[in-house]
């Protein structure tokens, strides 16, 4: 019975963790295809335009034929890659290799998967099944392995956040207009993402259960307990110093009146 049930939970279990797995890397491979199409454009600003030294040449050449005191064309190399540049660059990078992070990890763990009831149905003793079942469940459990995949479309995010943020460093140079169109969009999305954690750490019936909403629901559940643990550090134990000095006041002052009387 406990094989059996065993059994059905295992592969209920595996199938949402591969299904899961596999719509991330179908994510990643058409994210991390559309920033390649951007990083190839935008690589392009870090080196000088061959193009533009052409045009320059040109340029001087036909001054030249109608001013002949034209100076030729400065075969000094002044170009400065500009900081949008690679401000624009480095998130990009960045944002590709998050990509290419979450897509790698999830192999690895599609194969880690697959390994878990490896050799389970050749086992013939029940008992030894069970036994050896128990033991890869508890080795999931104590690595955090169902963490580690609901931390990975987290990292997607992050990397979809950087490449929107390239691109509105990328646009503010072309037209003010679409970066700030762009940069509400990413504003809404965001306030509406933290909403949703919000709600799902503070009201545990609410459908956006996270790995973010998880990690709020810690941060509150660790700024409670250090702020009853001042409370009672501050306010109760300095409470209760103050009632038994002055119970010892109360005792002392007849004592100490009546000793004073003694020695009067």
């Amino acid at each position: 019975m406990y094989n059996w049930k065993a059994a059905v939970y295992d592969r209920e279990m595996m199938r949402e963790w591969e299904e899961t797995l596999s719509t991330l890397l179908v994510f990643a491979a058409l994210f991390s295809a559309i920033l390649t199409a951007f990083v190839i454009e935008s690589v392009s600003f870090l080196s000088q335009d061959e193009s533009e030294i052409i045009r320059g040449v040109l340029v001087t050449i036909s001054q030249q034929l109608s001013n002949s005191s034209v100076p030729p064309f400065p075969l000094i190399d002044t170009f400065e890659v500009p900081r949008w540049a690679i401000a624009v660059n480095s998130v990009f990078f960045a944002s590709l290799g998050l990509s290419l992070l979450s897509s790698f990890i999830a192999v690895l763990a599609l194969q880690w998967i697959r390994e878990f009831d490896r050799g389970l149905a050749n086992i013939t003793s029940p008992r030894d099944r069970a036994v050896k079942r128990h033991y890869r469940h508890q080795g999931i459990e104590s690595w955090h392995f169902p963490t580690l995949i609901a931390i990975l479309p987290t990292i997607l995010l992050a990397a979809l956040v950087l490449f929107m943020t390239g691109l509105v460093i990328w646009l503010q140079r072309i037209s003010l207009v679409i970066t700030i169109i762009l940069a509400v969009l990413l504003i809404l999305v965001a306030i509406f993402y933290l909403i949703t954690s919000l709600l799902a750490a503070f009201y545990p019936s609410a459908p956006f259960q996270s790995p973010v909403s998880r990690l709020f629901e810690t941060l509150g559940s660790a700024s409670n307990e250090l702020i009853w643990g001042l409370y009672n550090a501050l306010i109760v134990r300095g409470s209760n110093s103050d009632e038994t000095s002055l119970e010892d006041s109360e005792r002392g002052g007849p004592r100490f009146n009546h000793a004073r009387r003694e020695d009067q």
